[in-house]
C-alpha cells in the first residue's frame, strides 16, 4: 500500500520540480529519465521513506503571476489582486486605456481611444473650462466661456453683480409714487440712498430710478441730508423723466445728468428714463453723500440689495448679446429662464402671448 502511495506522490510530481533521483538507474538523463527511473524503482520495491535523500522529489510550485516574485514574461507582480495599484491582471504595468483606474493618477478609465467622451485620452474626466467640448458639454471656450448678464453692477474695488431690472405693467413714475415732493415706491429705507433699473412692462421703456432716504414716520426718522449725483456716458435718447422738485436732477449734456438733492424729513429723487433695453452702453455715477445718508445701495429684481461703496464710482453696464457659452459649458437660449445679454425676459418657455415674446425679444402679451 505504501508503494501505490508513493507512485501516486510521484504522478503528482510530474507538474513540479525534480531533482535529480541518482538511484533510479538506467532510465536516461533529464527529467523525464529521472522520473521513469523512480517509477521503475517504486515498482521494484523501493521505499521512499527509507530512501537516501538524494532521491527525495522537490514540490515546489513553479512560478505563478501573483507570488509577489517578476518571472521571465512578467513586467510586474506585486503579488495581490488589487487593479489600481500599478500592476495589473496578467502582470502587465497598468496604462491608461487598460480599463483599470489606477488610484491617485487617474479619474477614470473607460478602456478606449475615444477623447471626447466621459473620460479622455489622458484617463481624466471631462472639466468644464478646459477648452475642449467632452461629456455631456454643449460647449467650450476655456477662458472665454462667460455668463453674461442683461447687466452688469460693478465698483473698482472688485464688485461685479450680476443684475435684472425690475419688470412691472405701469410707468416708471407710477411705481415711483411722486407725491408730496416725496417717492413712494415701498423700498425706501431711511439713511439710504438706492439705485433700481425699472422696466415698463406694457412698453419696454428702461429707467434708472433714484431714491434717497424714507419720509418720516412712527419708528423712522431721515434727518437733514443732502447728495449729489453725476451720471456720464449716458446713451443718446435719454432723458429726466421726474425730479422731486425743479432743477433738483437735470440733464447737463449729451450724455450727462446731475443731481443736487436737499431734503428733510422725507425721500428725495429722481427718474432717469430711454436707456435702450436690450442695449450696448456703460454708464458711470459718481456720488457724494455730504450729509444725513449713511448707506448706499443697488436694488435687483429680485430685491436683494447689493451694497455699494460710498466712495467709489459705480458703473452700470448692459449688454445686446449674449455669451457664446456659459461658464456652465451650455449654450444661452432664449427660453432657459435665465436673461442673457441681448433678452428684454426669459420666462422659461417659447411660447408668446404670457407677457414674454417667443424670442424674449420684447414683452410681448
Amino acid at each position: 500500500m505504501r508503494q501505490w502511495a508513493c507512485v501516486g506522490l510521484l504522478i503528482l510530481a510530474m507538474g513540479c520540480r525534480t531533482r535529480p533521483l541518482h538511484g533510479a538507474g538506467g532510465g536516461g538523463g533529464g527529467r523525464d529519465g529521472d522520473l521513469a527511473g523512480a517509477a521503475r524503482d517504486l515498482s521494484a520495491g523501493v521505499d521512499l521513506e527509507t530512501a537516501p535523500p538524494d532521491l527525495a522529489v522537490d514540490l515546489t510550485p513553479l512560478p505563478f503571476c501573483g507570488d509577489g516574485k517578476i518571472d521571465p514574461g512578467e513586467a510586474c507582480d506585486d503579488g495581490n489582486g488589487d487593479n489600481g495599484d500599478g500592476c495589473v491582471a496578467g502582470c502587465v504595468v497598468a496604462r491608461c486605456g487598460d480599463g483599470f483606474v489606477q488610484q491617485g493618477s487617474e479619474g477614470c478609465d473607460d478602456a478606449n481611444t475615444t477623447d471626447d467622451d466621459f473620460c479622455d485620452n489622458q484617463c481624466q474626466p471631462p472639466v468644464c473650462g478646459d477648452g475642449k467640448v467632452a461629456g455631456n458639454e454643449a460647449c467650450d471656450l476655456g477662458d472665454q466661456n462667460g455668463d453674461r448678464p442683461a447687466f452688469l453692477i460693478m465698483q473698482p474695488s472688485g464688485l461685479a453683480i450680476a443684475s435684472n431690472s425690475l419688470i412691472q405693467p405701469k410707468t416708471s413714475a407710477a411705481f415711483y409714487n411722486y407725491f408730496s415732493a416725496s417717492s413712494h415706491t415701498g423700498f425706501e429705507v431711511a439713511r439710504e440712498s438706492r439705485a433700481y433699473l425699472y422696466v415698463d412692462a406694457n412698453i419696454g421703456r428702461l429707467s434708472l430710478i433714484l431714491t434717497h432716504g424714507i419720509d418720516a414716520g412712527p419708528g423712522q426718522q431721515q434727518p437733514m441730508s443732502q447728495v449729489a449725483m453725476k451720471i456720464f456716458d449716458l446713451p443718446p435718447g435719454f432723458s429726466i423723466d421726474l425730479s422731486d422738485d425743479p432743477d433738483e436732477f437735470v440733464a447737463s449734456g449729451p450724455s450727462t445728468a446731475v443731481g443736487d438733492w436737499s431734503f428733510n424729513r422725507n425721500s428725495d429723487g429722481g427718474i432717469l428714463g430711454g436707456l435702450p433695453f436690450p442695449g450696448a452702453w456703460k454708464i458711470q455715477v459718481s456720488a457724494s453723500f455730504n450729509q444725513g445718508v449713511t448707506t448706499w445701495g443697488f436694488v435687483r429684481d429680485d430685491l436683494q440689495r447689493i451694497p455699494l461703496s460710498m466712495s467709489e464710482t459705480v458703473t452700470i453696464e448692459a449688454f445686446d448679446t449674449s455669451s457664446a457659452c456659459r461658464k456652465s459649458c451650455t449654450i444661452p437660449r432664449c427660453g432657459d429662464k435665465i436673461l442673457d445679454g441681448g433678452e428684454v425676459c426669459d420666462d422659461g418657455n417659447q411660447l408668446g402671448g404670457d407677457g414674454c415674446a417667443a424670442d424674449c425679444a420684447s414683452l410681448g402679451k
